[in-house]
């Protein structure tokens, strides 16, 4: 038996549904990507056999009408499953990243819409959930009963960008009062390959370093601000990125990402340049017109940069043609 409840959170989603034996049973459950766990309604993929054995236990009527209309619905509106799916994925970012500025906690991700937290400070489990609920209505799961964890977790659920605010602010008040006290962020770890020329190795040692991290089990994820070539790489969202990071991104065993390139330049001529940014055609742009762009540019880097680091354990960046990204620098 496989449960599959939450598949529909995971960056690279990959279903044991396509490779389902007569032995296996898979659960999927449509309540939490739908915010719906009131209806209670979950699919169940097995054999001939194995589903003709279980309908015979399974009460009558087991599924009402109102869930059953649901389900119908949300299955056929692929649109809504991925937009939610993308909005929790940035809400959760940006969470993460707001708690793991408050000192007194130590936080454990996963792929699914939950996080959960370990309280670093002494007060008493209890007494913290039932103020959070009490005086600010919020309900968090005490973790003390879970196998494995001691009574300091909690876990909480990744909510709207307004009520994920309720939860830091509450979170502060009760530690500190009014007063937000923050620790120094500690920075995803990362190595840069540099080289003094184009062609001297630089892609293929950042795929090497990334496919031997990942079998070492660390999550690991390549990065090069912007490239130039002829060629491009089109990822399953029929984005663009170079070609050396798709093959680093495989190294890594991930899916490659537009953030890993977030500037491709394709030479049209010998002056022009046809401008990708975050894997769509901007504009052909000569020296002159990408010189002026390269502050919009270079904010854009910096935002990619940020978000593959809040997701991963190290950042494996290829550099330029010499030690520094000079086509991205500000110009004295």
């Amino acid at each position: 038996m496989i449960d599959e409840s939450f598949i529909h959170f995971c960056t690279n989603e990959s279903s044991f549904l396509k490779d389902k034996t007569e032995n296996m049973i898979l659960i999927q459950s449509m309540t939490k990507i739908l915010a719906l766990p009131g209806l209670r309604i979950g699919i169940c993929y097995a054999s001939p056999l194995i589903c003709s054995n279980i309908s015979k236990r399974l009460p009558t009527w087991n599924v009402n009408s109102i869930a059953a209309s649901v389900y119908e619905k949300a299955i056929s509106d692929e649109d809504y499953i991925e937009n939610s799916k993308q909005n929790i994925k940035i809400w959760k970012e940006k969470l993460i990243y707001d708690l793991s500025n408050l000192e007194f906690l130590n936080l454990f991700s996963s792929e699914a819409n939950f996080i959960l937290i370990k309280i670093l400070d002494n007060k008493n489990i209890f007494d913290l959930t039932q103020e959070l609920l009490i005086k600010y209505k919020i309900a968090v799961r005490n973790c003390e009963n879970f196998s494995g964890l001691s009574k300091n977790f909690i876990r909480i659920a990744v909510r709207t960008p307004e009520e994920n605010k309720k939860i830091i602010d509450a979170f502060s008040n009760i530690f500190y009062g009014t007063r937000q006290r923050l620790k120094s962020r500690k920075k995803t770890p990362s190595i840069m390959f540099q080289g003094t020329a184009s062609n001297v190795g630089k892609s293929i040692l950042t795929a090497a370093l990334c496919r031997i991290l990942s079998q070492d089990g660390i999550k690991v994820a390549p990065f090069k601000s912007q490239n130039m070539a002829l060629n491009s790489f089109v990822t399953l969202n029929g984005e663009e990125i170079g070609r050396a990071q798709a093959l680093q991104a495989q190294a890594a065993k991930i899916l490659p990402d537009i953030r890993m390139n977030p500037i491709l330049l394709k030479p049209s001529n010998e002056k022009d340049s046809q401008v990708i940014i975050n894997g769509k055609p901007l504009n052909s742009m000569n020296f002159k017109d990408y010189d002026q762009y390269k502050p919009i540019a270079f904010e854009e880097v910096k935002k990619s940069y940020d978000s593959l680091a809040s997701e991963y354990n190290v950042i494996i960046i290829e550099g330029a043609g010499s030690a520094s990204e000079v086509n991205l620098k500000k110009t004295i």
